[in-house]
């Protein structure tokens, strides 16, 4: 992990019966253009959302983009890709139950600027 990049991101799903945007904190990897993150599964609201509507928004620093949600079937290697990012021990307390799942989040747009605009409606910040 480089000073630059954040340890975690934020992946904004739409809820699967509330149409509500639902915000979680993931921890992810790089791998072929993507950013590979895991979750719990069936337990998990955001993953679930994710997998129902193909897309999500993903916040990482002061941007945002929007990416393309599927499944991605090797958690094995997503595993050993987290543990050369964020230590073994990490990977241990929070990724090693047999419930956990993988989604890769493909970027469908070039990232945008969060930062507040200049001009009319500067003091308006866009919510992505």
């Amino acid at each position: 992990m480089t000073k630059s990049e954040p340890g975690t991101m934020e992946v904004v799903t739409t809820g699967r019966t509330t149409g509500l945007p639902h915000i979680a904190i993931v921890r992810f990897v790089h791998s072929d253009g993507a950013y590979l993150v895991m979750g719990g599964g069936r337990k998990s609201d955001w993953f679930l959302n994710a997998l129902k509507s193909k897309s999500a928004i993903v916040r990482l620093g002061d941007s945002f983009q929007t990416v393309r949600c599927e499944e991605f079937p090797d958690s094995d290697l997503v595993r050993r890709l987290f543990t050369g990012r964020y230590g073994a021990e990490t990977v241990k307390e929070w990724y090693s139950a047999p419930e956990i799942r993988s989604l890769k989040l493909t970027p469908t747009a070039l990232p945008r600027s969060r930062r507040v605009a200049a001009g009319a409606g500067a003091d308006v910040e866009f919510q992505a």
